[in-house]
C-alpha cells in the first residue's frame, strides 16, 4: 500500500447533484441514537448541519496518486467512515477506537478512500483504497443505506458522483440593536 501524509482537514458537506440521488450524507438514527450507517436525506434544514458536516482529511500520495487520499469524520458523532470486513460501508462503532486522522501515514488503514474526478469536473467518486469493486455508491432509496458497489461498465452512474460543499450557517440578524 501507497504511503500517505496529511495535506488539509477541511469541513465538507457530501452531497449528491442528481435528481434521482439527490441528497447529503448524514448518519442514520433510529430512537435519537446513530446506526453506524449512511443514508443520504434530500432536505437538509439548518438545525441538522452539525450531523452532516463532515471534516475531509486529504492526503498526498508517494508516489503520487491518481487523485485524492481522504479520510471522512463526521464532526458532531466524531465516526469515521470506514469499510468493514464484511465490505460493508460503515460507521466506527462500539470496540473500534482507531488513531487520529492526522497520524495515518497509509492507505492500508480502512478509513481511506480516494477521490477521482467523474464524468464531470466538478463531480467525483469516492474509492475505497482506490478499488473500482468499492465505489460508495447511493440507491434511489433515500432512507436505504449508502453501499460500496463497482462502478458500471459505462463509467460511474449518478448515484456514484459527488460534490464536496463548504457548509455555510446562516445566522439570524435581529433589527433594532
Amino acid at each position: 500500500f501507497q504511503t500517505i501524509k496529511l495535506s488539509t482537514v477541511e469541513p465538507r458537506f457530501i452531497k449528491n447533484p442528481y435528481t434521482e440521488y439527490y441528497g447529503f450524507f448524514i448518519e442514520k438514527s433510529r430512537n435519537g441514537r446513530g446506526t453506524g450507517k449512511v443514508i443520504r436525506v434530500k432536505h437538509l434544514p439548518q438545525q441538522k448541519f452539525i450531523k452532516a458536516t463532515l471534516l475531509v482529511y486529504s492526503y498526498t500520495g508517494t508516489p503520487p496518486a491518481d487523485g485524492t487520499y481522504v479520510v471522512l469524520q463526521f464532526i458532531q458523532s466524531e465516526k469515521y467512515l470506514y469499510r468493514n470486513e464484511n465490505g460493508e460501508l460503515r460507521l466506527k462503532k462500539d470496540g473500534f477506537h482507531p488513531e487520529s486522522a492526522v497520524g495515518i501515514t497509509t492507505a492500508a488503514d480502512p478509513r481511506v478512500f480516494l477521490i477521482k474526478s467523474g464524468k464531470h469536473s466538478r463531480d467525483f467518486v469516492i474509492k475505497w483504497q482506490g478499488s473500482a469493486d468499492h465505489t460508495i455508491t447511493l440507491l434511489p432509496q433515500s432512507a436505504k443505506p449508502v453501499e460500496l458497489q463497482p462502478i458500471g461498465v459505462n463509467g460511474p452512474s449518478d448515484g456514484q458522483l459527488f460534490k464536496l460543499e463548504l457548509p455555510i450557517l446562516r445566522t439570524v440578524v435581529k433589527s433594532g440593536l
